[in-house]
């Protein structure tokens, strides 16, 4: 699968660097470095032993587990407390920390509690089906949900490790209509099948026990959960109904909900919670529960319940694959590298000099010591950390280092107001991209003015000014400012500007008074100065500042983190007790990477939200008005109608129920693409009442209906996957629906006549020593295989193992005795290999030369091909629903179902040249004719 454009922007084509996973993200600590080094008298203490700091995930970590659950307002108060955040926002720090923590999760109030800790002590009780005790999997389904929050794999009690199998495992091996499964070591379900078992959950460790049968005070507290969940439906059944969507409740997050609040709820085996919902009248499916009559199969496509084994299996990977060097709060149970560890990467990463990574690492660990120990109370320190900070790759690596960081802004300020003169322009050029990271573009873009009057030569804040004054459409004031930072003139951002903006004084000599009337030359004025900036269209003066947005690394985070979910395997099967993924291709992967990511970053992952609440204010209206009504926007399926090349085309909407036309001016695209073809693409109003598509991906009319669902289910992630991976070959098969094998055996008969007599009672004899098995199948005769007899010589012929099997065994019976002599097998690809690599003795175009001049064999194969449409038109079709084409074109619903079979009869026939339509191939058009289309 290839992306069908090639008008997609270098900066879009540049994030797929952004996407490759870096390593684990590192801490610093104080250096043992004096204050000599920063052109101080008086030396620290060194800091010899490197004690790792609280984060902010350990402290949300203690409070949770003494109090249970706590609103994000809560959290952040009271770790702010703790002074181990300086955030001004410390609600947004701890979520940062804990969002994608497996040991944290968010209740159905909102408030976050961790799973472990509620979990801990808790009895579930489940009745054992027979597949489970002879499969070793203990299915989840509702009896056992909750076991899914735990945050790390469990064990036996006496160590022995639990594995967790994903939905398609565990319904194929159980039968049962799960989500998953744990499987433990042989012999952990030794039980009776239908028996009572309670799985226990300690300190990690999973005990099952068999149990009684539960007594009324425990059918009293499992009828309270039921009706709790009754309650929580009746509540959410206008809303769901709303919007569309089936009313249903995660049993899982009911019972994390319930538990936090009452500790003991579990602490005494209760009722199976399959059958307490069932006796309240619930229905439950797999790990939800709903009312009587849920339509479940469409609740498990909305959710596109993920089957994998990413939930334990990754927990241990670094979860900010990106973070390598951010220091972020985000993560717990974090390894602090040692010096030559920490110094390797960010020599690597930053491209940094000894020196210079040396005073990185004096600036990081003065912050931490900062941090820990409030304002360090000495000026000359800070004047002596605003000189390093005042070397250029200094500045660049910590400008990247603050999107992380929130907390370093308050110390970078302090650093910022001891600078004086360039490195002033440094320092605040650095704060102002602390500023920009936490939201606030006003602070940011006065610290980079103030930065530019220090010095109005240093890159960074004319780079980051630029794309200021970009956003807010003063192009020429941008252009200027790339201009002096010598940008190249093949830069995304500086070439199109230059498109844009005029110059300051067209067709005038280099040589010649200045027109501003300086009095000076114009080569020595304004020559290279900016004049007016050209209207340009809302559509693409939008599109290019979301290009620079998604150039951000906070954005650049979360296309890794598609591109991570992209990559995990989408699959697994057992085949003779082995797992085997099914990944995307990465090559794959990576071409779609400037096409989809940013589209799934911006309209799923919330960043286009994000763009309208931080750069909304500074946006032209016409562009704020335009981002606002992009926010609905939905991908589509397109085929397209017809091409206008080098001007435009007109598709057809696939998921609007009038197959709707629609125009599109887009050139690009109407040079990559032709009649017929299908593409995903996202189409938006473009602020004058007409439509402007987003970049387009190519797919194949034989996989449009696939396409179709998974566009419709609105999961770009699950479409990417699907994109990727690699479509299996076909598995050809013969007629009993056995693989492929061409199978020839050779025999020695020590009595040829014999065996000729023995062959007859059991096979067809053919005559001339030619023995046939036969079987009847879809009302005709079929040939399994034979056996010729040549002398004494037996030759077994047949095309599948099976049959190859049962041909050799009653060869043998009929000759006892018979020596076999040598076996030739090939596979199906072999063979097709081979045919392949043979040359084809005619020559192209000799079968339209041949037919040309032998007008009675083309005008005979014509007729013959005539024979077969009208066959084919009375014929039963399944792509059709098992309608003849005649009844599908008088069936209002089924007409586009056969439209879409005779379009992709013309696409395939276009693709395949003119020799094979031309050729034992049905017409279309004459087909359309014939069925009065």
């Amino acid at each position: 699968m290839k992306p069908l454009t090639t008008y997609l922007s270098r900066r879009a084509v540049a994030h797929r660097r952004s996407c490759v996973p870096r390593p684990e993200r590192t801490r610093y600590s104080a250096p043992a470095v004096a204050v000599r080094d920063l052109g101080c008298d008086e030396p620290f203490d060194s800091v010899e032993e490197r004690v790792p700091r609280p984060t902010i995930a350990a402290a949300a970590a203690e409070l949770l587990t003494a109090r249970r659950a706590l609103s994000i307002e809560d959290l952040g108060r009271l770790v702010a407390e703790s002074e181990i955040t300086r955030a001004a926002r410390p609600e947004r720090a701890v979520t940062r920390a804990i969002e994608d923590d497996p040991h944290f999760r968010r209740l159905l109030d909102d408030r976050w509690a961790m799973p472990g800790v509620l979990l801990e002590g808790a009895v579930l009780t489940h009745r054992l089906a027979a597949s489970e005790t002879q499969s070793g999997l203990l299915a989840f389904g509702p009896d056992l949900s909750l076991l899914r929050a735990l945050p790390e794999a469990p064990s036996t009690p006496d160590g022995r490790p639990i594995e967790r199998r994903p939905g398609t495992v565990a319904r194929e091996l159980t039968g049962l209509d799960t989500d998953g499964a744990l499987e433990g070591p042989e012999g952990w379900l030794a039980f009776e099948p239908g028996m009572l078992v309670h799985v226990r959950v300690d300190a990690r460790r999973l005990a099952i026990s068999p149990g009684d049968e539960p007594d009324a005070a425990s059918k009293l507290a499992a009828r309270g959960i039921a009706a709790q969940a009754r309650t929580r439906l009746d509540a959410t059944a206008a809303d769901c109904a709303a919007l569309g969507v089936p009313s249903a409740l995660s049993i899982e997050a009911l019972l994390l909900f319930l538990l936090a609040g009452d500790p003991g709820l579990l602490a005494r085996p209760l009722p199976p919670l399959g059958e307490a919902f069932a006796d309240a009248g619930l229905e439950v499916h797999r790990g939800h529960v709903g009312p009587a009559g849920t339509d479940w199969a469409s609740l498990d496509e909305m959710f596109e319940i993920e089957e994998s084994d990413e939930f334990w299996d990754d927990f241990d990977s670094a979860d900010d694959l990106d973070d390598d060097l951010d220091g972020s709060d985000g993560e717990s149970g974090w390894q602090l590298p040692s010096d030559e560890e920490m110094s390797r990467r960010m020599a690597d990463h930053y491209n940094l000099s000894a020196q210079e990574e040396k005073a990185l690492e004096v600036i990081l660990g003065c912050f931490e010591l900062d941090r820990r120990q409030g304002d360090l109370e000495d000026t000359a320190t800070y004047a002596g950390l605003a000189g390093l900070v005042g070397v250029d790759a200094i500045a660049r690596t910590l400008a990247r280092h603050v999107w992380y960081v929130p907390d370093m802004e308050a110390f970078l300020e302090r650093i910022a107001k001891a600078a004086t003169s360039a490195d002033a322009a440094r320092a605040r050029s650095v704060l102002a991209v602390s500023a920009e990271a936490r939201g606030d573009m006003a602070a940011a873009e006065r610290l980079l003015r103030s930065a530019l009057a220090a010095d109005p030569t240093f890159e960074l804040a004319l780079l980051e000014l630029a794309r200021r004054e970009t956003i807010r459409g003063r192009y020429a004031d941008a252009l200027d400012h790339l201009r002096t930072a010598r940008v190249p003139t093949d830069d995304v951002d500086r070439a199109w500007l230059e498109a844009i903006v005029r110059p300051a004084f067209p067709a005038t000599g280099r040589n010649e008074p200045c027109p501003c009337g300086s009095g000076r030359k114009y080569k020595h004025c304004h020559l290279g100065r900016s004049g007016d900036a050209m209207a340009v269209e809302p559509q693409h003066a939008l599109r290019h500042k979301l290009d620079i947005w998604m150039s951000r690394p906070d954005t650049a985070r979360t296309i890794s983190r598609i591109y991570m979910d992209i990559i995990r395997p989408i699959g697994r099967k057992r085949a003779k007790g082995t797992l085997t993924d099914e990944s995307p291709d990465p090559e794959l992967v990576e071409a779609l990477a400037p096409v989809l990511l940013p589209d799934i970053a911006l309209y799923e992952r919330g960043e286009l939200a994000r763009f309208i609440a931080v750069e909304g204010p500074h946006l032209p209206a016409a562009e704020a008005a335009l981002a606002e009504s992009w926010l609905w926007t939905t991908r589509t399926l397109a085929e397209v109608e017809s091409v206008r090349q080098g001007k435009g085309l007109t598709i057809r909407d696939m998921l609007e129920p009038d197959d709707r036309l629609i125009e599109l001016s887009d050139v690009s695209l109407s040079r990559g693409v032709e009649p017929l073809d299908l593409m995903c693409v996202r189409l938006m109003p473009d602020g004058h009442g007409l439509v402007y598509s987003s970049d387009a991906v190519g797919i194949p009319r034989n996989r449009g209906s696939a396409a179709l669902d998974l566009i419709r289910a609105g999961n770009g992630v699950a479409l990417a996957r699907w994109i990727a991976t690699p479509v299996p070959p076909p598995v050809l098969q013969n007629t009993e629906g056995e693989p492929l094998a061409l199978i020839k055996a050779t025999y020695r008969l020590p009595d040829a006549e014999s065996a000729s007599i023995a062959l007859a009672r059991k096979l067809r004899d053919e005559g001339e020593g030619r023995f046939v098995e036969w079987y009847e199948g879809h009302g005709r005769e079929w040939i399994r295989g034979s056996i010729a007899i040549a002398g004494d010589i037996a030759t077994l012929d047949t095309n599948s193992v099976k049959r190859a099997a049962r041909l050799e065994r009653t060869l043998l019976r009929a000759a006892p005795g018979a020596r076999f002599i040598k076996r030739e097998e090939s596979g199906i690809d072999e063979l097709m290999a081979e045919t392949r690599s043979k040359p084809r003795p005619a020559k192209p175009g000799a079968d339209e030369a041949f037919l040309a001049h032998s007008p009675e064999v083309a005008a005979a194969m014509a007729e013959a091909m005539r024979g077969f449409e009208n066959q084919w038109l009375e014929e039963s079709i399944p792509a059709l629903g098992g309608l003849t084409p005649r009844q599908a074109a008088a069936d209002k619903m089924a007409r586009r179902e056969l439209d879409a079979l005779l379009k992709d009869m013309e696409w395939g026939d276009r693709r395949a040249g003119p020799r094979q339509a031309n050729q034992g191939t049905m017409d279309p058009a004459r087909l359309r004719v014939l069925l009065g289309l």
